[in-house]
This record gives structure tokens, C-alpha cells and sequence, in this order.
């Protein structure tokens, strides 16, 4: 066989595999990203196409393009329903894309998981009354674990219910002195009232008797010694 013909052969069965990958792809495509099936329409082995991917950089190189235009086209099908409104595409799309913003989605915990059974008996404690909320503070500080919400208000409820003033008084306390005192100076005002009103009227009455005939405004005024006053 001359050079010629060597050649001429070599190039159909370059045009043969060529064509046959070309085949592949579309019909890897046409069944979904389906390999086996994309072999079983082109009539060719699986082994086939593992050594091309595992030898043919080329053809691997124009699977993965072939593969990102089929994606850019199903993400600008997805948007369109995005645009639409579509709720089902729209999570999706802040499930893939937008886990930076915190949409993510949650798993279940776990009481048990969570929470170790000695913290369940202080948290049990605290319910029954036999643990004070502070006091159940501490415990999780020593076993170290974070302290569960719930403890966090109950703490910060006894605090501002036994936390006093500024003098040393809590406001309980406070109203309770300041209604003895307004009580303890009504009375003395009262005690102050009973002795002097009484005094202060006999006074008068004493003044009322010494002038009484004794006329300022009169020329011929006289004192109680009858004598003229000047």
C-alpha cells in the first residue's frame, strides 16, 4: 500500500471518530446528560467512550463547552421563570445562589444532640424550682456549654427583680418608706394643731378683753384706767 493510500485511510477514520464524537454529544444532549444511552444511539462501546475522555483532550474539551452552553441555556430558561414568579424556581435559585445571604436551608437538631444529659438536669432543676436561673448560669459556665435562651430571659428577669437603686434601696422599699414618713409628718402636723390652736385662741381671746374698751379712733379714747389717752 502506497503512502498515499496510508494517508487517505488514516483521515477516514479520523473522520470517523470525529464524526462519531459529534454523534456523541448530541446525543449525550438529546437523553439528558445520559452517557450510556448517548452510546447505545451512536452504536458505540462504553470502553469507547472512556478512552476518549481518558486520552482525547479535544474531545473532552468540546463536551465540557458543549456542556456549559447546555447549562447557560436551562439557567436562562430557570430566570425566565424567575421573572414569572415562579416560587419553586425562585428558591431554587436563592438555594444555589444565594447561600452568601443566608439562604440556607436547616437541619433538625437534635435535644439530644444539643444538649448534654447534665444540662438537661439543670434545665430539669430550673423548672422544678430546686435551681436558681443564676445559679444554673454558672453550672453551664462550668460544664461549658452555651446557655439555652429560655435560661438567658429567666436570668435577666431575676436580676431586674432583685437588682436595687442607686442609694442602696429597692423600689419596693423606697414607696414603703416614703409612705411612713408622709404618714409620720401628717401626724405630727396634726399633734402641732391640737396644742397650738387651742393656746393661740385663749391668747386672742385675752387680747379681745384688754381692748375692748378701748377705742383708737375715737378723740376721747380712754385705756382701763379711764384716764384720757393723749
Amino acid at each position: 500500500m502506497s503512502r498515499t493510500e496510508n494517508n487517505q485511510n488514516y483521515d477516514k477514520k479520523r473522520d470517523s471518530k470525529a464524526s462519531r464524537q459529534r454523534a456523541f454529544i448530541t446525543a449525550y444532549f438529546k437523553n439528558a446528560f445520559n452517557a450510556s444511552a448517548a452510546c447505545r444511539d451512536c452504536g458505540i462501546n462504553r470502553s469507547t467512550f472512556k478512552k476518549w475522555m481518558a486520552e482525547d483532550s479535544k474531545f473532552v474539551e468540546e463536551l465540557h463547552a458543549a456542556t456549559d452552553a447546555r447549562l447557560d441555556e436551562a439557567e436562562a430558561a430557570l430566570m425566565d421563570l424567575v421573572r414569572q414568579g415562579n416560587v419553586t424556581a425562585i428558591i431554587f435559585i436563592l438555594k444555589t445562589q444565594g447561600k452568601n445571604r443566608g439562604y440556607l436551608e436547616g437541619s433538625p437538631v437534635k435535644i439530644k444532640d444539643a444538649v448534654s444529659s447534665k444540662a438537661a438536669e439543670i434545665l430539669s432543676g430550673v423548672l422544678a424550682g430546686s435551681i436558681k436561673p443564676e445559679d444554673a448560669g454558672i453550672m453551664f459556665d462550668q460544664i461549658g456549654l452555651p446557655l439555652p435562651e429560655g435560661l438567658k430571659l429567666l436570668i435577666q428577669k431575676s436580676e431586674v427583680a432583685e437588682t436595687p437603686s442607686d442609694d442602696g434601696w429597692n423600689q419596693s422599699a423606697i414607696e414603703e418608706d416614703l409612705d411612713r414618713l408622709y404618714a409620720d409628718r401628717m401626724a405630727a402636723i396634726a399633734e402641732q394643731e391640737s396644742e397650738f390652736v387651742p393656746q393661740r385662741q385663749e391668747e386672742v381671746k385675752k387680747i379681745k378683753d384688754e381692748l375692748k374698751d378701748y377705742d383708737s379712733f375715737s378723740p376721747e379714747a380712754t385705756g382701763n384706767d379711764g384716764k384720757k389717752q393723749p
